[in-house]
């Protein structure tokens, strides 16, 4: 068998993975086995496969193992002498490995996902950390905004009202003004018929009184041509005339 591409152990890693151990030898040589990196999951698909392959290789090796799955120190030690210190191995053929392929395939484009939506996730988190003081205000801008919302509203209920009792009091307002205007017309009409009607008194008045400044004059004369009551021999006569006879 041609040594290309076949690789040296030491016994004591051979023994650790027939026994179940992890550590970094058992990881490099799974590795070396299935012909790619594997985490500590994915070793776990591989190391039934790994076994497997190391017994067809070496049946004495079934001899490190015991019934619990655990290989005692002081077994690989007596086995030295016959197995030696090291074993050669070559990689697991691909024929055996294809299944197992197809599910670490399928296992790391899982891990790969679940990896990118983890820095996606802590990338969305640092960014909500970043904008959890804008949230607050945020908050504290839509309790204002809810405020003023009603206050708004109120405002416009109470425009409405006041709209209403406007056009109701210039409705009033017209009725009264044809009121008024109505009435300033009767008050200049009787103003106007009281001044022509005291000019009318006064023009009389003068009329009087100029007659009675033309009257007083003759009274005034036919006083004194008249025959006072004590001329005469006193009161006699049929009519009183005070001539005695």
């Amino acid at each position: 068998m041609s040594d290309e591409g076949r690789r040296v152990f030491k016994m004591e890693i051979v023994h650790d993975l027939l026994s179940g151990k992890s550590n970094a030898g058992v990881s490099e040589m799974l590795s070396f086995l299935s012909g790619r990196s594997l985490d500590k999951d994915a070793e776990c698909f591989v190391t039934p496969l790994a076994k497997a392959w190391l017994f067809s290789l070496n049946t004495d090796l079934m001899k490190l193992c015991c019934c619990s799955g655990e290989a005692p120190s002081s077994a690989c030690e007596s086995k030295k002498g016959t197995l030696g210190d090291n074993i050669s191995v070559e990689p697991i053929p691909a024929k055996y490995m294809e299944s197992f392929v197809a599910i670490l395939n399928q296992y790391e484009e899982a891990i790969e996902t679940a990896e990118t939506e983890q820095e996606a996730t802590l990338e969305l988190n640092k960014q909500l950390k970043a904008l959890e003081p804008f949230k607050k205000k945020a908050e504290e801008l839509e309790k204002k905004v809810a405020q003023l919302e009603a206050k708004v509203k109120t405002l416009t209920t109470e425009n409405a009202e006041l709209k209403d009792n406007v056009n109701q009091f210039k409705g009033k307002v017209a009725i009264d003004e044809t009121g008024l205007e109505s009435g300033i017309k009767d008050i200049v009409t009787k103003a106007v018929k009281a001044s022509l009607g005291a000019l009318a008194v006064a023009g009389a008045a003068g009329a009087v009184a100029g007659a009675d400044a033309v009257a007083e004059p003759q009274a005034a004369e036919e006083s004194a041509n008249e025959v006072p009551d004590t001329f005469g021999f006193g009161a006699s006569g049929s009519d009183n005339d005070g001539f005695g006879f």
